[in-house]
């Protein structure tokens, strides 16, 4: 598997390697599947990466008694990012990110899927320091080493320490996202280098994403602060084609705003399969009129390219079918399920099937 390799001689060169996620795991998603979110969240601070600057959440805390610079943008000022995504100048999606600052005194990598600037929680952290290489978890306002190699040395045995992985609780949850892979020697020797495997990390955690796997409420540290989003349980989707008839979803609104006074719109979206665009499986035309009380009236067509992940499809590509206008690429837009289970919720408008 080739790994990307960034140092901090060479954090130029990982641009050319930089893997983004454009799943788009929402933090409702996310919290089901188990992970766990600063609520509320922490300050945001700007760190740099593979594409431009962005601001995530400062997360890391004093690293002393004396130290009053904890959870400030001076703990993460300097950190550069090897992959992940700057959506409007906030980063997200799954980040490998070597954190630094003006005022962290011992730089780290850490494996953590962020959304809108907000990580979400376990994350895995990695470092070297004097010769030695250090794994370990990260809950919030808790870390704790799952394995150094100074716990092999001679001179740990000398004090009674055993050597090997301690195989805590959510290490082995974290082996469910990311593989077991984690609890290699090379994957820690790699990691703390900042050489690692971007797409197999990804591709794990969309497959953890995507399966019935979650991590165990159990396996949180008792002292973790962070505590689960209550968020509803995810619908499927409705039957989208029917080779008998044709399927469409419908919204309307009959409302008063914007510079016009009252206006009406309705919208009707149809699906079929496609696989012309790279990357996509499916294709959603969605057809909207706008009519104001004034006698202007807004339409538009636009045929959205995307895939399923999980109970959502997430159109990553479209176009103006009405000026036949080229595909593009766009900010992944998602689809779900209405609450009942039988429409389907898109641009936040509730579409009910006709």
């Amino acid at each position: 598997m080739k790994k990307t390799t960034v140092t901090i001689a060479t954090f130029a060169a990982s641009m050319l390697f930089s893997v983004n996620s454009y799943a788009g795991w929402s933090i409702e998603e996310l919290s089901r599947k188990g992970f766990r979110f600063n609520n509320p969240p922490y300050e945001l601070g700007e760190v740099n990466g593979v594409d431009g600057k962005s601001s995530m959440e400062c997360f890391k805390g004093g690293e002393s008694t004396d130290d009053e610079s904890g959870f400030t943008p001076a703990k993460i000022n300097k950190s550069w990012y090897l992959c992940g995504e700057n959506s409007d100048g906030k980063l997200n999606g799954l980040t490998v990110i070597y954190i630094n600052g003006d005022t962290k005194r011992n730089p780290e990598y850490h494996v953590v899927y962020i959304v809108d600037g907000r990580l979400a929680f376990p994350s895995l952290y990695l470092y070297k320091n004097d010769g030695d290489y250090s794994i370990g978890v990260e809950e919030g306002n808790i870390s704790y080493l799952e394995y150094t190699t100074f716990w092999d040395s001679p001179e740990a045995a000398q004090y009674g320490l055993q050597g090997g992985y301690r195989n805590r609780p959510m290490f082995l949850e974290l082996k469910k996202v990311y593989g077991d892979v984690i609890g290699d020697r090379q994957f820690l020797t790699d990691g703390a280098n900042g050489q690692f495997d971007l797409k197999g990390l990804q591709d794990a955690f969309d497959r953890f994403m995507k399966s019935d796997l979650h991590i165990a409420p159990s396996a949180w540290d008792e002292y973790s602060n962070l505590k689960p989003l209550h968020t509803p349980p995810s619908q499927p989707l409705p039957p989208l084609m029917s080779t008998n008839s044709p399927v469409s979803f419908r919204f309307h609104v009959v409302d008063k705003g914007g510079d016009y006074g009252m206006f009406e719109t309705n919208s009707v979206i149809d699906f079929w399969e496609d696989n012309s665009v790279n990357g996509c499986d499916i294709a959603c035309r969605e057809y909207t009129t706008t009519v104001y009380e004034n006698g202007r009236i807004y339409e538009y067509e636009t045929i959205y390219y995307g895939r399923m992940y999980g109970n959502a499809i997430v159109f990553t590509n479209a176009m103006n079918s009405m000026e036949n206008g080229p595909v593009e690429k766009i900010t992944p837009v998602k689809m779900t399920a209405s609450p009942d289970g039988k429409g389907l919720i898109f641009h936040d408008w509730h579409f009910i099937r006709r």
